[in-house]
């Protein structure tokens, strides 16, 4: 089946954006099978028992690959602008109302899944933005369609996480964890009844988030002048601060020197992609779904008993598959319509 698709990689329509989703797939089948424990594709190195690291992969690819592609081009410059114009003008956010909308939508629904993340938020809601944008070719060269997508879908991911630890007692990120902790330590049960139980902190937890952004508007418009002027910096000085920070987060993760190398491998790995077209993102969300979608997948087998057949008798999953496809299927047709109208290049 892998080479299938590798196949279809390599001949077919955005191949590139494919095998980097299958090679995202692919780093999140290392570590321990989900039902029976063994492990897999470690090399046996104990440093790989546990899986890849998000954190790890993440700073390697996008941090440290993306350095090098700036040092290697010798174009990337930052330019220094005054305080006016870093606000928004009218038609900016025109333009990127409707992304907010959609952007925000897919956040918060990404964040509702449990373990999903900000992080697949903002992926989610970038690849999708690029694939309906008529400016998606521009995605990546400072496009502000591009800028708004993950950031509103990154604010609604946050929302979203509180959704199933309120109601649920799940915790759909790590922040969220933290306060399903303290509400464990206070002695209060997060559920179904923590809303009729204790009504004021559900309500209060509620309107912070209004206040906390409307807090973060000020204070982001206040700190644009230290932005400013970080943004002055010459890029020969920012670099060695970037690899920096890369090297001290990667070893902080477990303490082990052997995350910082990883980090470096999949930073030559990213520079590589860039250089060649294939997309991060792709790879990236295929890292963080792929473990969760193969626990899943287990699951079911299992409670079926090997039988394929679950996923369409049932009403709930066979509607989850549906939506699931109809994106892409509209989308596509979508991208069809606009090439043969000849407003879009094949």
């Amino acid at each position: 089946m892998t080479f299938v698709l590798l196949l279809f990689c390599t001949f077919g329509a955005n191949r590139y954006a494919i095998l980097s989703m299958l090679l995202g797939l692919m780093l999140g089948t290392v570590g321990p099978d989900p039902l029976r424990g063994e492990p897999r594709y470690d090399f046996n190195l104990f440093a790989l028992s546990d899986g890849l690291d998000f954190i790890v992969v993440a700073i390697g690819l996008l941090g440290v690959g993306e350095v090098l592609a700036s040092w290697d081009s010798r174009t990337a410059k930052l330019e220094s602008s005054g305080w006016r114009d870093a606000l928004p003008r009218w038609h900016e956010i025109r333009t990127t109302l409707g992304t907010m909308i959609r952007a925000g939508l897919v956040g918060f629904g990404m964040g509702i899944l449990p373990g999903a993340g900000t992080a697949a938020a903002s992926f989610m809601a970038y690849t999708i933005e690029k694939r309906l944008s008529r400016f998606g070719h521009e995605f990546g060269t400072g496009r502000i369609e591009g800028v708004a997508a993950p950031e509103s879908a990154n604010n609604a991911a946050v929302a979203g996480a509180l959704v199933p630890m309120l109601t649920l007692g799940i915790p759909g990120s790590a922040s969220t964890a933290l306060m399903l902790a303290a509400l464990v330590v206070a002695g209060i049960p997060p559920g179904p009844l923590l809303f009729t139980e204790h009504p004021a902190l559900v309500w209060g937890v509620i309107a912070s988030l209004f206040i906390a952004n409307v807090v973060l508007v000020f204070l982001s418009i206040v700190m644009i002048p230290l932005f400013v002027k970080v943004s002055s910096i010459q890029y020969v000085y920012i670099f060695p601060i970037i690899i920096m920070f890369a090297v001290v987060g990667a070893y902080s993760v477990n303490g082990d020197m052997f995350e910082v190398w990883l980090m470096i491998g999949f930073g030559v790995a990213g520079y590589l992609c860039k250089r060649v077209g294939i997309p991060l993102a792709p790879m990236i969300l295929g890292l963080v779904l792929g473990p969760l979608t193969e626990t899943s997948l287990a699951q079911s087998l299992a409670m079926s008993r090997g039988d394929v057949m679950i996923f369409i008798e049932r009403p709930v999953s066979l509607g989850l598959l549906i939506a699931c496809v109809a994106p892409f299927a509209v989308i596509s047709a979508y991208r069809i319509l606009r090439r043969r109208a000849g407003i879009e290049p094949a």
